[in-house]
């Protein structure tokens, strides 16, 4: 596709490619190795008919990955947005001691095809993109999270200094200077209000 089309619509294409049942989907700066565990993956999804399993992370942020509820709840003028901790832990049956019922995590998961590959990667959403693909997905997809597929996490190759990490960056943040940052910012924002109805949010 031409350079600079965006994330989201790189990751619509790529998807709509794919001619396996499944597909497995992770950032830029994760790796695998043998704790990846891809065949569990695909058991996984083969014995459950989940569409989305999640894989755990290297080094994760505890507190992120425990708010893994989306709630929409009716507003004066729209909607208001929360992203929760689930008030009781739903094992997942015949994994109920390493997996349970999600609704968002972070981006290592294997997708049944048919279904995840189905919901829209809403193509504004170049550079940043995240909860509006799972937010989308609500009441369409059912998803969990286990704990023995792992990747590992690393920001190491961003925190150099020469041309293609300061390229890099600009690109994934939405430009280099501090001015542009905001400026990207007040604009996806205003953008991510327009199109979820919503008029207040709340997240960790």
């Amino acid at each position: 596709m031409p350079l600079e089309e965006g994330f989201f619509a790189g990751r619509a294409l790529a998807v709509s490619q794919v001619k396996t049942e499944y597909f497995v989907w992770m950032d830029d700066d994760f790796w695998l190795d043998t704790d990846a565990n891809i065949p569990y993956m695909a058991n996984f999804l083969d014995e459950t008919g989940f569409d989305l399993v999640f894989g755990s992370i290297g080094k994760a942020q505890i507190k992120w990955e425990s708010f893994n509820k989306l709630v929409l709840e009716p507003a004066e003028d729209g909607f208001c947005f929360s992203r929760v901790e689930l008030p009781n832990r739903i094992p997942v049956k015949g994994f109920e001691d390493q997996c349970h019922v999600v609704q968002i995590a972070r981006n290592f998961f294997m997708g049944r095809t048919l279904t995840a590959g189905s919901v829209r990667h809403d193509p504004v959403f170049g550079q940043r993109g995240h909860r509006e693909y799972f937010l989308d997905g609500v009441g369409k997809l059912r998803a969990a999270w286990c704990s023995p597929p792992q990747t590992k996490h690393d920001h190491a190759c961003v925190k150099g200094k020469d041309d293609f990490v300061d390229e890099y960056k600009a690109k994934r943040a939405g430009g280099g200077s501090d001015k542009e940052k905001k400026e990207f910012n007040v604009q996806i924002h205003a953008y991510w209000w327009y199109r979820s109805y919503a008029q207040c949010m709340s997240e960790p």
